[in-house]
């Protein structure tokens, strides 16, 4: 599968790859840490310079290479870089590297920076279309083989400076970690730049992780090529003691020759069983079991929040067509059935589906023999899953994401943010009988 030459940066919309804490557990390491900064304990050798580098940061320089030559020695030592290379390697020979550093580890680099001596155009952008350019030469191909390239980005404009991480997969993946965090601006700053330290010692330590990753990489033929790298790498919380998880390929519904990169679907071989495997930003696990015990959804096989804040769900994989493909006109009577009980099990659950659209009801035209679902002894001239089980939320209590595609014919009450509640789910049920929702 191929997909467009972006950086997946998440400019425009559209161009938002999967999180990439799903492929290098440090980067997953990164964001729990940082959603847990009171928590962590300070580290001295960071509060000895924090001070110096929140006074260099505001001040105003004449130039670029002013404000480097002020703030690179303070980066190293903060971070415990032991040394950045400056304007990069002149064997690259680009010119757009001139105004930035790396820091490497067999080659490899682990940490790159970019300055600008005031904020303003070029932020992070310009610094991962570099790091791209960088890993993209041929010199970087044995690296290129065998990782995904994982790095660690900070961008400096004028006083204000942030993290963000890349990774290059099937396609190269930009994220950011930080805000833009400034040093400065009030007269009493020590809990901010106490904040601003406790960040620092994230990015210490995990670059310390990276630099060792990259340190035990063995290099063997160039061309030989490590296909895992392609995909995700579940950093798991504690020992989950599951089976086997190979990943396959990217999930591609029927019919389609692309697929929204941001949507984190990949076949895999689990324990010997083909599977889907879905990464979301939150997951019903109690709703989908209690749907697939009745027959009226794919069997849920594992379930977990990852490092990261992630979760992964793994299901048996159903390879049926989705009931916006397989039908033009309404929907057959008995597959509203289905879809209806399935709603069913939601709503006395007290919960709402929040999703119920045609492109999330798989269907399968049955054989006469084939086995009838719990829910009803009669056999079906089809068989219908309901599936998309993140969206989930609990009646008059959860809400809406912000994000709510309102291209969307939602019935009356739905809006971003707003409360879910269970006639919607009704109401669009009503709607998908005959019209392509």
């Amino acid at each position: 599968m191929m997909y467009p030459d972006y950086i997946y940066n998440g400019r425009a919309t559209g161009h938002m790859g999967p999180p990439i804490t799903i492929y290098e557990e440090v980067f997953a390491d990164i964001v729990d840490d940082l959603a847990r900064l009171e928590d962590l304990p300070d580290n001295q050798d960071i509060l000895d310079e924090i001070g110096d580098f929140a006074v260099q940061s505001v001040q105003t320089y004449s130039n670029r290479s002013e404000r480097e030559s002020s703030l690179y020695p303070l980066i190293e030592t903060l971070l415990g870089v032991d040394r950045m290379i400056r304007n990069v390697d002149d064997d690259y020979i680009f010119t757009d590297m001139k105004s930035h550093a790396v820091a490497k580890e067999k080659d490899a680099i682990y940490l790159h920076v970019e300055c600008k001596n005031e904020l303003g155009l070029d932020g992070m952008e310009r610094g991962a279309l570099t790091m791209l350019k960088y890993i993209s030469d041929p010199q970087y191909t044995a690296i290129r083989n065998q990782t995904c390239c994982p790095c660690i980005h900070i961008s400096i404009a004028g006083p204000y400076i942030s993290f963000g991480g890349s990774i290059l997969t099937d396609i190269y993946n930009f994220q950011p970690f930080t805000d833009y965090m400034f040093p400065g601006g009030h007269p009493y700053m020590t809990s901010k730049i106490n904040t601003i330290a406790k960040v620092f010692g994230v990015f210490r330590s995990a670059l310390k992780k990276l630099r060792d990753k990259y340190k035990g990489l063995e290099y063997f033929d160039l061309m030989r090529k490590n296909r895992s790298r392609l995909f995700p790498q579940p950093a798991y919380l504690g020992d989950p003691n599951i089976q086997t998880l190979a990943f396959e390929t990217r999930f591609l519904p029927h019919g389609c020759y692309y697929s929204p990169i941001h949507r984190a679907l990949f076949l895999a071989n689990f324990g010997g069983q083909r599977v889907m495997v879905k990464f979301s930003e939150k997951y019903n696990e109690d709703a989908h079991h209690a749907v697939a015990k009745a027959g009226l959804a794919p069997k849920l096989l594992f379930h977990t929040r990852l490092r990261g804040g992630v979760h992964m769900a793994i299901m048996e994989f159903i390879d049926w067509s989705d009931a916006n493909r397989e039908f033009s006109r309404e929907l057959p009577d008995d597959v509203v059935k289905q879809v209806k009980a399935a709603i069913t099990i939601l709503h006395d659950m007290n919960l709402v589906h929040g999703d119920v659209r045609r492109s999330n009801i798989l269907v399968k035209k049955e054989q006469a023999s084939e086995a009838a679902t719990d829910v009803d002894s009669a056999r079906h001239a089809y068989r219908a899953y309901l599936v998309d089980f993140d969206s989930v939320g609990l009646a008059s209590v959860d809400r809406y994401t912000p994000f709510l595609n309102m291209v969307i014919d939602w019935p009356p009450g739905v809006r971003p943010g707003g409360l879910m509640e269970k006639e919607h789910d009704d109401v669009l049920l009503q709607r998908i009988i005959r019209s392509d929702v």
